[in-house]
């Protein structure tokens, strides 16, 4: 028996039948038929390829037998893609995606003179947990019990510099923190700044209380947030 030179092909098309080649992979090149050999491999079809043959090329040599040919259909994914996330957990049960639940809000109200004014915020900047909402507007409630960071920030417009008050204020505990501007005879725009950290239960809030004794009214822009640190 003299030895066999043959080649397999794999041919790929752009339609059922009768289509276009696209392209041609070889399989295999061989030149020893003198025992069975298995021949496999892993292909990626073109784009386009709607069908393919198997193409067997014998150039000398006897004749040769191929005993049995399976194709299997592999489907891969082309792209996987992910963020990675850094997961915050409390030590209660609670694990969350990063940040943790955090709201901040914004308003820019007009302050009248010596009038203790509880703070409508308008500005949603961020919120996680759902702790705001437009129909509660001087509130952030937390969601769920636990300790929280809570931080007030007021600037005020520039006048005669006269004293200027804020306070962070809980719904069951009253005053957290607050902070001071004393008057004098210079002209200035303050900015008060205050924080707490806080035991609250869910559906507990906090409220933002700015006053001033400027002698008219006084712009003002202020924020204020909560940030969720664990149980």
């Amino acid at each position: 028996m003299t030895n066999s030179v043959y080649v397999i092909n794999i041919k790929w098309y752009d339609a059922v039948s009768a289509g276009n080649l696209i392209r041609t992979d070889v399989l295999c090149t061989n030149n020893l038929i003198t025992a069975w050999i298995k021949r496999d491999g892993i292909y990626t079809a073109p784009a386009t390829a709607v069908s393919f043959e198997l193409e067997v090329s014998a150039t000398v040599g006897d004749a040769f037998w191929l005993d049995n040919s399976n194709v299997h259909t592999i489907a891969i994914s082309k792209t996987i893609s992910f963020t990675p996330d850094i997961r915050f957990e409390d030590g209660i049960g609670n694990s969350f995606i990063a940040p943790p639940p955090l709201v901040l809000v914004s308003a820019t109200p007009t302050i009248s003179n010596n009038n203790a004014t509880t703070i409508s915020f308008s500005t949603e900047e961020k919120d996680t947990d759902g702790m705001w909402a437009i129909s509660s507007p001087t509130k952030l409630t937390a969601q769920r019990d636990g300790i929280y960071l809570i931080f007030l920030m007021t600037s005020f417009s520039t006048d005669l510099d006269s004293w200027r008050w804020i306070k962070i204020n809980h719904s069951v505990d009253g005053t957290l923190a607050e902070a001071t501007h004393l008057a004098s005879t210079v002209t200035s725009a303050p900015t008060l700044t205050t924080n707490s950290i806080h035991s609250m239960l869910k559906d507990e809030y906090i409220t933002a209380i700015v006053m001033h004794q400027a002698g008219g009214d006084l712009t003002t822009v202020v924020r204020m947030g909560m940030l969720y640190l664990g149980g």
